[in-house]
Parts: C-alpha cells; structure tokens; sequence
C-alpha cells in the first residue's frame, strides 16, 4: 500500500545538496512539493538542482551556513520569496565531530553547537512564527543515536543532538494545539559518500559488523520516513523520536 505523500507543499531542507538530505529532497519533489535546499557549497548546490530537474516538484538551491544566524534569515526570507509559504521545515544541517572531550577546546563546542543544535532551535523558532498564524505545519529534526547511545569521541556532537531531542519535544508541546508538528529521527549508520573512500573500509565493516541488519542504511530509507512524517498519514504523531538504525542500538 502507498503512503499519502504531501502534494504541492513548501518545504526548506537545511544540509539538502547530499546524502540523506538530497535523498529527502528527491523523495518530496517526487510528491510534487516545492523544495529549497540550503548548503555551503556552490557547486554542490547547483549539481544537486540538476540531478532532481526532472522531478514533478520545482526544487531550488540557496546557499547558506546555518551556523550563522544571518544566513537562516536570508534563507527563509528566499523560501517566503519563492513560493510565499512554509509547510515543512527538515533541520538536517550537521557538523560531524569526533575527538574525546578532555582534547576538545571552546571553539570546538562552539562550532559544533552553532551547527548541530543552534541552528536546528533558530530555523525552527523562525517556522514557528510563519506557521502559527497559518493554522499549522511540520518540522522534522534529523538527530542521530549518539543523542540516545553516545560512544567514546562523540561526545560534543552527543550534547548537541542530545539538546536537538529535547528541543523536538519542546516545540511539541508548546505548539501542537496551534497545529504544528514536531517530531525527530535518529538515523543509525547510512551510506553516504564518506563511505566509499578507500580509507574508510574498516569504518564501514566495523559498522557493518554492529548492525544486526548486516548493511548500512540507504539515505532513502531516511527520507521516506521523513516524507511520512510530513504527510497527512502522520497526522496524529507529535513529539515522537524514531529510531530508524538497522538495531544498532539494541
């Protein structure tokens, strides 16, 4: 059986020129959505617009780090500009970190904070703002299973996703009588291009190895799951986290 998919709806992807975010930009212009995708390459950001031109849904690219909180006004000033709504907001911008935090300094908290979880609290506070006079809409955070399960490295990036939780549970509470839905999902270990480099192959039989499916997940396994938690078929979800690992984290 299919999934109803949102038709004709705006919806902004922070971190959308690659992987799982690209995966989720397909999957909603696809459905016939209007995308914008943000990022802080160029280059990457024109390729990723030309690889979903044959799509039923128009799909832009504005360039952005969402580190900076100038950026993410422009980028919902371009989104309002372009397609005069928001629907859906998918915070997936991350900045991927690993070092003990005894190594760590105070830039490196701040770098990490300002991508992985401020980023995700000041996009999601602008939504809010756009949505609520419009009798609703829909953000999904993209967290991670170090917000649940961290290891030895993570731990910086743990504390950020582990407020970008709390953050989706927040925004739930505070905004679902005013329509809005909040909910997360925590990717396990997914096939991305860091992946396929040579000097990653113990990395990627290690994860392998750890996940009791036996393989990586696919980026699209991911956005389908978003694209669900956009559509009218989720309606009364609010406030979940899904654990979307293979079983990682058994």
């Amino acid at each position: 059986m299919s999934t109803p998919q949102p038709q004709r709806r705006s919806v902004l992807i922070t971190g959308g020129t690659a992987g799982i975010g690209l995966a989720t930009a397909a999957a909603f212009a696809s459905a016939g959505a209007d995308v914008v995708i943000s990022g802080r390459d160029p280059e990457r950001g024109r390729t990723a617009v030309e690889s979903l031109a044959d799509a039923p849904g128009r799909v832009s690219y504005v360039p952005a780090d969402v580190s900076r909180s100038g950026d993410i006004d422009n980028l919902f000033a371009q989104v309002l500009q372009q397609h005069g709504q928001l629907d859906v907001l998918v915070n997936n911008a991350a900045y991927e970190f690993n070092r003990p935090l005894a190594e760590t300094t105070l830039e490196d908290y701040q770098r990490v904070m300002d991508t992985n979880l401020r980023s995700y609290y000041y996009a999601s506070v602008l939504a809010v703002r756009h949505m609520v006079p419009r009798g609703g809409g829909v953000i999904v955070n993209i967290n991670s299973v170090t917000s649940e399960h961290p290891v030895p490295g993570t731990g910086l990036y743990a504390m950020a996703k582990g407020g970008v939780k709390l953050l989706t549970k927040a925004l739930a509470i505070e905004h679902g009588k005013d329509g809005i839905r909040v909910n997360e999902i925590n990717p396990g270990t997914i096939h991305t291009a860091v992946f396929d480099a040579p000097e990653s192959a113990a990395l990627k039989e290690g994860a392998i190895a750890a996940t009791p499916l036996g393989r990586l997940g696919k980026p699209e396994e991911i956005a389908a799951a978003v694209v669900f938690l956009a559509s009218d078929a989720s309606s009364f979800t609010n406030g979940s986290s899904w654990l979307i690992d293979g079983g990682l984290t058994i």
